[in-house]
């Protein structure tokens, strides 16, 4: 580690630049490996149930994932697979070369809970995905900014969003981690891999991240200053919305991730962040983002007072280039949208050979939707229309990121390109800063 200091200044929170979706991802203690079982049963902090042949298609676009990060520098293990280790060292390594971002938040990722033989809430490992512990992660996170500290690099940090499923029998003692921990700046919940409907979430859950709980709720007699104070901060909400693919449980129970009303959230006083504002990812998908530019006309109207923002995470991965495209125009909405790549889903890349796997890609999910899934209806007309569209947008730009080989700047590049500037206050770069928990708060 260089402990050579440079002259880099710390940024205020609300003037970073973030990236605030990037998913944790390499492979971590498998739950049916004989040789690791019994650290995993000691240590649950990581957990990745890799698809084998359980889901062809995602076993093939995990394939993609990690060739892209080997082909970017990932370091790959004897077996050819990237560790979760080698994946936070090429995280690290790109966001110090970045010229765009300054701050990175990682994501979390709890399990599903299910009742026991003997009544208790126990994890659900048969619709379990990955786990990525809160404990695992903010010891990474600490990791990170002491070694990019150490190299002299105070203008960048790291920061997690904190996941958690409401049936955890130790859902209170985790919470109280959450609340008090200066690194996480959100809470990120994908409802399918919860297996959990929203409706099913208790009250309190929405009360305490809206920071109306008390230390009553939490069953406690009394409590410290610093544990009152902090209960008062709002812990953002980042809500999975739209078709969900990197996981099996999204393609087994979409209708989880497809939320028609959000306003029971935003009504709790919950400041929500729509992860990919409902947006599809393939031309076959029902496109939600016309709802969710409604709903932000209703929830920034002078009747309401709700917080909703979308991220537009995942926006330049080639099957939704014509949507960035479209949404670059309604700058009036640019305001309420952040900045994210959501790493490791690639970013857009130029090269035939990439082109060429990509549309195979894009062919192989239309017949999946309309041969296979013959319960699923879908207008082909407009869905034609949409793939031909992601086609031709991949080809202008090729143009535009061909030469940006750092995968942030690549994201950025291509989102400015299309007119989300940075040259206002209100950008999509650094808006995240007004709208996470800021650590400095956090007492």
């Amino acid at each position: 580690m260089n402990t050579e200091k440079t002259n880099y200044a710390p940024k205020e929170f609300t003037k970073m630049r973030f990236d605030m979706h990037v998913h944790v991802g390499g492979h971590g203690l498998q739950a049916d490996d004989e040789k690791n079982r019994d650290d995993f049963k000691k240590n649950i902090n990581l957990y990745f149930n890799e698809p084998k042949f359980r889901s062809f298609f995602i076993m093939a676009e995990y394939y993609m994932m990690e060739r892209d990060l080997a082909s970017d520098s990932a370091s790959v293990n004897d077996e050819g697979k990237v560790t979760t280790d080698a994946y936070l060292e090429y995280v690290y390594k790109r966001l110090v070369q970045s010229k765009e971002i300054d701050s990175i938040v990682l994501l979390a990722m709890d399990a599903p809970f299910k009742k026991d033989k003997d009544g208790q809430y126990t994890i659900d490992w048969k619709h379990a995905d990955l786990l990525i512990s809160n404990k695992f992660l903010s010891d990474k996170v600490d990791y990170l900014n002491c070694r990019l500290k150490c190299d002299g690099r105070t203008d960048k940090r790291f920061f997690m969003a904190a996941s958690i499923h409401p049936l955890r029998e130790d859902f209170l003692a985790e919470m109280t981690h959450i609340i008090n921990n200066k690194n996480v700046v959100a809470v990120k919940i994908i409802p399918s891999e919860f297996n959990l409907d929203l409706s099913s979430f208790p009250p309190l859950y929405w009360k305490i991240l809206a920071g109306n709980a008390t230390y009553k709720d939490f069953q406690m007699a009394e409590t410290d200053e610093i544990f009152s104070h902090n209960l008062t901060l709002k812990l953002p909400l980042i809500l999975h919305t739209g078709p969900e693919y990197c996981f099996e449980q999204g393609t087994l129970k979409p209708e989880l991730n497809m939320h028609e009303d959000l306003k029971l959230i935003l009504k709790a006083g919950v400041r929500l962040i729509a992860a990919h504002c409902g947006a599809r990812v393939f031309p076959t998908d029902k496109n939600h983002i016309d709802n969710f530019l409604k709903l932000l006309d209703i929830a920034h109207s002078d009747n309401n007072n709700w917080e909703l923002y979308g991220d537009i995470s995942g926006f330049t991965f080639y099957s939704r280039l014509n949507i960035l495209k479209k949404l670059a125009k309604q700058t009036p909405y640019h305001k309420y949208l952040l900045n994210g790549t959501d790493i490791p889903v690639p970013v857009y890349q130029s090269g035939w050979t990439y082109k060429w796997n990509l549309i195979k890609e894009i062919f192989f999910n239309l017949w999946r939707k309309h041969v296979t899934a013959p319960h699923h209806h879908y207008k082909f007309d407009s869905t034609i229309i949409a793939f031909a569209s992601s086609i031709f947008e991949q080809f202008v730009v090729s143009k535009k990121a061909s030469t940006i080989k750092n995968v942030f700047d690549r994201d950025v590049a291509i989102k400015r390109s299309y007119g989300f500037l940075d040259n206002n206050p209100d950008n999509i770069y650094t808006n995240a800063g007004s709208v996470l928990r800021d650590p400095a708060e956090v007492h």
